[in-house]
């Protein structure tokens, strides 16, 4: 009986959240907001693209809810089985890095190496079905999208910003060690992978959204032909060329009791089983 309460606790702090939106406002443990502005760019983040933003970690929870924002090409939404537009049509695989800080010059202050994702601490592959989605804004005349390989800008790119959900099984989420006297730095990482489109035309891009909510150094990006990661500036032929660029997201729940509570609800439960 009081596995089953236990349990019911659990589902009962969790299932509110199942593929819940996020809307500003709502309490949320970190907090990027997309650049709804024609200044608004969305970085090619389609396999094999990988883009990674750091965030300040002060309360030991597990994080069990991730938000993204982001824009397909040309507004050129994935098809599915039947034929219609279906922004679901995606994998994601998102993943949660360590730091390694930036390497700085003690001489001028200048930095010698930006700071980066290292090793990788959590990952989960999400497959269509295993998220929500929906249409967030809509931007006129329309946005960016750039490609930070070749380090092409095109203005406009498209116009609807989608909103991403990510809802994560606290067996599995990952677990957040910061406090307030001693916070820790991890890095969110996300890469997507498609639908593939009807042959003969161009594959379906999916582009992650910046943020101007500036935090730390800028984000990173990799691919397969890399060695190692590159920090993300905005393009010469942008409004804010050479600025850092930061990308949008939100990690919930908050506050952090919650996560306790479902930790130590966890705890009970192994314990049991043990016994």
């Amino acid at each position: 009986m009081k596995k089953l309460l236990i349990i019911s606790l659990v589902m009962s702090l969790t299932s509110a959240a199942t593929f819940a939106d996020w809307n500003p406002g709502t309490a949320a443990k970190w907090v990027q907001l997309p650049d709804l502005t024609p200044n608004g760019i969305d970085v090619n983040a389609t396999t094999p693209y990988i883009l990674a933003d750091d965030f300040l970690c002060v309360s030991t929870d597990l994080i069990t809810d991730i938000h993204i924002w982001g824009s397909w090409l040309e507004d050129r939404v994935p098809t599915n089985a039947a034929g219609l537009e279906d922004p679901a049509n995606v994998g994601f695989r998102l993943s949660i890095h360590s730091d390694i800080p930036a390497v700085i010059d003690p001489a001028n202050g200048a930095v010698l190496e930006p700071s980066r994702p290292g090793e990788m601490l959590w990952q989960q592959a999400f497959l269509p079905g295993t998220f929500a989605v929906r249409p967030y804004a809509t931007v006129d005349p329309g946005e960016g999208w750039y490609d930070p390989a070749d380090q092409a800008y095109i203005w406009p790119a498209d116009k609807t910003v989608w909103q991403y959900n990510f809802l994560i099984d606290p067996i599995t989420a990952f677990l957040q060690k910061g406090t307030a006297d001693a916070p820790i730095v991890y890095w969110l990482d996300v890469s997507a992978n498609p639908a593939e489109a009807t042959p003969g035309t161009a594959p379906y891009m999916f582009g992650w959204k910046t943020s101007v909510d500036h935090w730390n150094d800028d984000a990173s990006w990799w691919n397969s032909s890399l060695e190692s990661w590159n920090e993300l500036r905005y393009p010469s032929n942008h409004p804010y060329a050479g600025q850092s660029m930061d990308l949008a997201f939100v990690i919930t729940p908050e506050p952090a009791s919650i996560g306790l509570l479902t930790l130590g609800a966890l705890a009970l439960i192994r314990r049991r089983r043990e016994v």
